[in-house]
């Protein structure tokens, strides 16, 4: 699945305030290797 920049921006921005799994589940993401995978990239 394929997310626009936005949607990164906002997950990466969520995920350093309430943490990777919990914004992951608010987010209906299953997969929260996927965010963090995400979060390496946008701040690299």
């Amino acid at each position: 699945m394929q997310y626009d920049k936005t949607f990164k921006e906002e997950a990466v921005r969520l995920s350093d305030e309430i943490g990777p799994k919990k914004a992951a589940e608010q987010l209906g993401m299953y997969n929260v290797t996927y965010l963090l995978k995400n979060r390496f990239w946008a701040t690299a």
